[in-house]
């Protein structure tokens, strides 16, 4: 199976991709599932996975806040609060999801996670290829990072538009979330992936600010 572990949905602010879009763009791609991680939210994946057909692998997940930066969650189907990175990462657990530190080097984002060295003793997984890195170097360190820790890995986009489903990628052979889940514990998947192009993030900007310019309006409506 061929599964991009990092997706947003128009539930993200600064996303433009439809979640009854997400199925047939990513299996354009040759994608057999994905992970919906909206910022904040699971209701992305959850509403993903029931417009998407039985064959398309859905695995619910959301982008956490933490005091320290974001941490990913999959595999979770109730909303897990902003915090501490150790409550979140015990309310994640208790959910039972995978504990994911997402794109751990890209300093350019302020959402990167602090004490990198240290969180990722406590996570169950280090995302070691992120397409929104602006270089391949965040991701090289990622993966030395994740040797480093004797930790488990995933990969994913990152994609918050269409265009970029599928640039990084997870292949595994499991079948249904519980084997998926058990594969990328275990540490047998196969990470492929290339960077997106940088003009993405402008886009997520214009998105974010015609969203907020719209509510400004509605609220002086």
């Amino acid at each position: 199976m061929k599964l991009d572990l990092h997706v947003h949905t128009a539930y993200s602010l600064d996303a433009g991709l439809k979640p009854e879009d997400v199925a047939r763009e990513a299996l354009k791609r040759g994608l057999n599932g994905v992970a919906v991680t909206d910022h904040g939210t699971v209701k992305g994946g959850l509403v993903v996975r029931k417009l998407s057909p039985e064959e398309f692998l859905v695995i619910p997940g959301v982008e956490v806040k933490t005091t320290e930066g974001d941490l990913l969650a999959l595999f979770v189907e109730e909303e897990v609060k902003p915090g501490d990175p150790l409550e979140v990462t015990e309310r994640i657990r208790e959910l039972g999801g995978i504990v994911v530190l997402p794109h751990p080097y890209d300093y350019a984002r302020r959402s990167t996670i602090r004490g990198v060295e240290r969180l990722a003793r406590i996570v169950d997984a280090v995302e070691v290829f992120n397409s929104r890195c602006l270089s391949m170097h965040s991701n090289l360190r990622a993966a030395e990072l994740a040797r480093a820790k004797g930790k488990p890995v995933t990969a994913g986009s990152d994609a918050h538009f269409a265009l970029e489903l599928g640039r990084a990628m997870v292949l595994v052979e499991a079948e249904g979330l519980d084997g998926v889940r058990e594969a990328i514990l275990k540490g047998d998947v196969k990470v492929e992936g290339r960077l997106s192009p940088p003009y993405v993030h402008l886009m997520s900007r214009l998105v974010k600010e015609s969203r907020r310019f719209k509510g400004l309006v509605g609220l002086g409506s």
